[in-house]
Parts: structure tokens; sequence; C-alpha cells
């Protein structure tokens, strides 16, 4: 038994010592062998504290000022290692001061993973650090830097629909708070713009410090307006920060250009109306190819249909106010062409045939919208109606009318030497042109139905004439003749005259009726003709002949006996017709018929003629009485056979003696006399 002395010469890894145990050890009866003594050596964790100064410089020289602010997050290593550092213990959390230092607690032996959990703004957070308490009551110090805040800036270039632009390159200056420009070493050299890339990408050689900074654009991509000035704060809690693969802060600002845009404004008008109407359309074409400044592609190829807001499937629609408005045009890269083209307008009128042209052309980089103004008017339906003749020769006179299916007139008008110009025909529609009453001389042509379309541009209507003429048989037009044309349907007499040496034509007539043409009164010494039916064809002119008969006499002349009163047959005589009382104008001489004893004259028209006997019978004597004959209405028997009778005296006999030498005188005389008499009748005779 005795006192004893218990002393830990060893510790346990990571805890202190333990202090020395007196221990006493006796006995209370002397029957016990082994005495017990409870000892309890408690062991101590080894402790120690960290203690961090925070700066934050970019390694300048000059007097360091402490950060405060940041705050460090303490964690064993081993448990990180094992559940990671979000389940992983927290141990200490220092936070600098305004000297910028902090000191942990009294943590207990480990390996520690410092992380800098919170970082004042604008100063790049430090790293991770480790530190290792392994020696009681320990302070282990670290002084952190942290460097201001730097940040990459990247430009991103890109349209109102989000699309990158790689087609052209945008050009931009930065300002800082100042407003003064911002230049970046590159090299030997000083840099102050940035170009965008094939990505529509522009990255600026060196990081920025934090601050406020001004984003100008001083070149938009082709077919772009130039942007706005566009703030942007270089800051850790930016919300557009991101990580580089080195781990860097980068921070993006997009920026968008809106591309300007064409407007084309389209004013409608209508030949004869003052009114603004609606009613028109029109469809839109790309004249040319429309490219999209943002990426290169087309957006409209040439000749292809633009759907805009206000149109149906390309189509857009002239409103009240008489004016077509198409806004938000694509202008492309360069200079583009659209056409409108008139699909529809009112009825009575032209469409359009050209189709207008507009024009678009950004001029700088500031007009948002491009607007270009023109005004079209259309023009009447227009077709021209000629009255003709035959030959084409415009005519007179003619009572015309237009009229459309309904009946309802359109026009209505009388011909001149010029066609008649008619507005406002509607296409597709049928029209009926009429002839009421033809000019004179003329027959009313058959109506003439037409449907009208685009390429009409004239009616024609010929008017043909039937003329009559009033001939003899040998072809000689006579005068005098009372002609009347009677309409064989209604009995109405179309048309009377009285012939004279011309052709007539008739009037009142209308194609395809059937007509008579009669003769009331031949001319004089006419017989009347049979009436004429004909039916007017309209094909050609047509010619009417209508002939009448002489009314020919002829004249018996009976030679008979003064004595007996019996005619003088088997004996040769003439007689000779002459015009004129004197009987000096000799028409014809006739022998007689010596079987009957008389003369014929025969087919004689009317006229006032003179007979007288030129050669008497044997035995008689030559009679010098002039018979007057006058052929006419008056006369009895006109147009037959007249017979007159013509006395002779005979000759008186002469009882001649031969002795009686005077009578044989005389007698020989008298013989040649009669031969002279006879040999002069033979030569006038043979005259006619």
């Amino acid at each position: 038994m005795g006192i004893y002395r218990i002393e830990e010469i060893k510790a346990s890894h990571g805890y202190l010592k333990d202090n020395n145990h007196i221990v006493h050890l006796s006995s209370h009866n002397s029957t016990q062998k082994v005495v017990l003594e409870k000892v309890i050596s408690k062991e101590q964790v080894i402790k120690g504290k960290l203690e961090v100064a925070k700066s934050g410089n970019d390694g300048q020289s000059g007097v360091v000022h402490g950060l405060q602010g940041v705050e460090f997050t303490m964690k064993l290593y081993s448990e990180v290692k094992s559940v990671g550092w979000q389940k992983a213990k927290t141990y200490a959390i220092i936070k600098t001061d305004e000297q910028g230092r902090g000191k942990s607690e009294d943590i207990p032996f480990g390996m520690y993973l410092v992380k800098e959990t919170k970082t004042p703004d604008n100063y790049m957070a430090g790293g991770d650090f480790f530190v290792d308490i392994d020696k009681d009551q320990e302070i282990e110090y670290r002084m952190v830097n942290n460097a201001p805040f730097k940040a990459w800036l990247r430009l991103i270039k890109e349209d109102e629909k989000g699309q990158k632009m790689t087609l052209s390159h945008a050009t931009f200056k930065l300002k800082d708070k100042d407003g003064h420009f911002i230049k970046q070493k590159v090299g030997l050299n000083e840099k102050e713009q940035w170009e965008t890339n094939e990505q529509g990408i522009a990255v600026l050689d060196n990081m920025l410090v934090q601050g406020e900074y001004t984003i100008c654009e001083i070149k938009s991509p082709q077919g772009f307006l130039l942007g706005d000035e566009i703030k942007v704060h270089i800051s850790s809690h930016h919300s557009d920060m991101t990580f580089d693969e080195d781990n860097e802060p980068m921070i993006t600002v997009k920026i968008v250009n809106t591309k300007p845009t064409g407007k084309l404004i389209l004013h409608k008008k209508f030949e004869g109306k003052k009114e603004l109407i609606k009613g028109a359309s029109f469809k839109l074409i790309a004249n040319s190819d429309v490219i999209d400044p943002a990426s290169g592609k087309v957006i409209y190829h040439q000749g292809e249909l633009v759907h805009l807001t206000g149109g149906k499937d390309g189509i857009y629609q002239v409103n009240e106010k008489g004016m077509l408005e198409i806004k938000g045009i694509p202008l492309g890269t360069g200079k583009v062409t659209y056409k409108l083209e008139e699909v529809s307008t009112l009825e009575g009128y032209h469409l359009l045939e050209e189709p207008i042209l507009f024009d678009f052309e950004m001029k700088d980089m500031t007009t948002q919208e491009y607007v270009i103004e023109k005004t079209v008017e259309n023009k009447l339906t227009e077709i021209e109606f000629s009255k003709t003749d035959i030959l084409g020769h415009e005519l007179s006179g003619a009572y015309m009318r237009l009229i459309d299916v309904q009946g309802k007139v359109i026009d209505e008008w009388i011909s001149t030497e010029q066609s008649h110009l008619v507005k406002g025909l509607i296409y597709n529609q049928v029209y009926t042109l009429i002839e009421d009453q033809a000019p004179l001389g003329y027959a009313i042509a058959s109506s003439i139905t037409f449907t009208y379309s685009k390429d009409m541009e004239k009616v024609i209507m010929e008017d043909k004439v039937v003329e009559v003429k009033k001939i003899d048989k040998d072809g000689q037009m006579l005068k005098g003749a009372k002609l009347q044309v009677v309409d064989t349907k209604t009995k109405n007499i179309v048309d009377q005259w009285i012939s004279d040496e011309t052709k007539h034509r008739i009037n009142g007539l209308i194609v395809g009726h059937q007509y008579r043409l009669e003769e009331l009164e031949a001319p004089y010494g006419y017989h009347t003709s049979q009436s004429i039916e004909f039916v007017v064809d309209g094909k050609d002119n047509q010619n009417i002949e209508m002939i009448d008969e002489q009314i020919l006499t002829d004249i018996s002349v009976m030679k008979i006996d003064a004595q007996s009163k019996k005619p003088i047959q088997s004996l040769d005589f003439e007689f000779g017709l002459y015009v004129d009382e004197a009987c000096t104008k000799l028409m014809e001489v006739m022998r007689a018929n010596q079987n009957i004893g008389n003369v014929i004259f025969e087919n004689l028209p009317y006229g006032t003629y003179y007979i007288k006997e030129t050669k008497a019978p044997q035995g008689y004597q030559l009679s010098h009485e002039v018979k007057k004959i006058v052929i006419d209405d008056q006369l009895e028997g006109v147009g037959k056979e007249i017979c007159i009778l013509y006395e002779n005296e005979r000759i008186p006999k002469v009882v001649v003696k031969t002795e009686d030498q005077t009578s044989l005188f005389v007698l020989s005389t008298l013989m040649i006399l009669s031969s002279i008499s006879i040999l002069l009748s033979l030569r006038r005779k043979k005259r006619y």
C-alpha cells in the first residue's frame, strides 16, 4: 500500500495530455487481497483559432486597407470529403470587421477547409484554403486578398426575334461613367472599338473592372437601325454573369437591333367619281429577292406573294377611305422592289393594266419607317359601237339602244359619222345592242347580243340596203311608177315612192322580215308589174329589179276600094309611118299583105303617129290623106290591134284612038311617069 502518481506520458491524437493523478492505496482489513482504486483520466481535445486578415486590391503598390464584410466558413475537410460541403457540419463562421480582420472561436483539432462564402460587392472572392488546428490554443493567421471584381464583357447582336446577326458586322465603343471612351491595350496598340464576328459576337480584349459603363453602337449591321446606347453595370451580382472555361466571370449583354420597315400607301380613285370608295383589292408581290439582314436567308423570292398583317393570303383590300395601307414591309439588305397588282375592282372599271412599283432603300441608320405614297385611278371600261354600211362607212341617223339582261337601258343615242363610245360596262355581263330605227334607206339590223370582255373594243352593226330598180325589158330606168312595200305579216305599208331614173333604197325594213313590193301605178305607157315578195336576210345588200312591160299597140291599115268598100287584095301597095304631121320624119314603111289587103305597124308604144300612103295599088290613085293616130290610155283597144280603113280611088280609064296622035302622046307620057313613081317607091323601101 502507499501513495502513487499516475502521469500520462502520451496523449491520444488530437488531444491534450491529462494532468497527473495521485492515488492512495490502503487496505481496510487483513483479508482483502486486492485493493482497487478508480482513477478517471479525462482527455481534452486540442483547440485552436483562425484569424483572418482580409484586404482588397489589385496588387498595386501602396497602403493596403482591410476589407469589411467578408465571411468565411470552416468545415472539417474529412467531413466535406465524406458528405460534401453542403451537408458537412459548420464549425466556425468568421466575419471581417472594418479593419478587415476576423477571428474564429476555439475550434477542435483537425484539418479544416475554409471557404469564402460571402464577398463584398464588386470584389473577386478569395480562393479556398486549408487550416490545420493541431496545437492547443494556437491561433492560425491567414492574410487573404480580394481583388476588385473584374469580368469579361461579351456583346451578342440579335434582331428583334432573338436571331443572331451573322450576315454583317456591328461596331461598338464603350464609355465609362464619366463619359470617356474606354481604351484597352492590346500588345503595343490601344484599341477603342470592337466589331462583332461571324457569329454576331464581340468580346472585349481585357476584363473590365466593376463599375458603370455605356455601350455605344457606332455602326449597325447592314439592314438594321443603329441601336440605342445601353447601360451595363459590371458587378459580381449581374444577372447575366457566367463563368468561362477558366472560371473567370463573363457578363453577356444582348443588343437588339431593329430592322427598319417600309410602308406603302395607295390612294385609289375612280374615273367619274368624286367620293372615296372601297372595293378594289391588290396582291403584294416581291419584285426582287428580299434578304434577311440578320441571317442572309431569303425572306421573299422574286415573284412571291408577300404575307403581312392586314392581308389575307397575300391579298389586301382598299378601305372605305379609298386607301390601301400596308405596314411592316421588310427592306432586306439593299434596294428592294415590291409591286401591287390589282386583282379586283369596282364593276364597270378596267383593272389597272400595269403593276404599281414601290422601291425601298435604307438611306440611313436612324429612320425607322420608310413611307412611299402613290395615287392611281381606274378608268371606266370603254367600248365603241359603230353603225356602218356594208363598206364600213359610219352611218348617221340610226336610233340605237343598249340594254342589259334585265332590259335596263344602259345608253341610247343617234348614230353620227363617228363611232359611239359607251363607258362603264361590266366584265362578263351580257348586253344587247338594238337598232330601233335605221338611217333613211337602210334596213333595221338584227340585234346583237354579246358578253362584254376585257379584249372587246368595238361592236360593229352593219346596216344593209334593199334597193329597187324600176326598169323596162331593156334595163332602162323608168320614172313615174308608184310603188310601195308592205310587211306581209302586219300588212303595214313600210315605204312608198314614185320612181325616178335612180335606184330607190327602201326605208323601214327589218332584217328577217318578209315584205311585198307592189306597183300601184305603172309609168305612162307601161303595164303594171306583178308584186315581188322578198325577205331581208341581213347578209348583204339586196337589189330588186321590177320590170315593166310597155303597152304596145298594133295598127292595121286596111286598104279598101272607095266605091265597093271591099279590101284591095292581090295588089301591092305601101304605107309610111311618120312622127310629124308634115310627114317628113319617116319611122317605117310597110308593104301590103296582098292576101288580106292591109299593112300592119306592130308594137307601137304610146305616142302620136301619122300614116300616109306611099305607094298606091295598081290601078288606084295615090292617096294624099294623112291619118293621125294617138296611142294612149284613151285609145279604145290600146295594147291590142287597132284597125283603120284607108280608101283608094281607081284611076279613071282613058280610051285612046289610034288615029288620034294627041291621045297616043298622052298615054305614053302617063306610062313613063308611072314607071318613075315605081322606081322611087322601091328606093324608099330599101332605105327603111
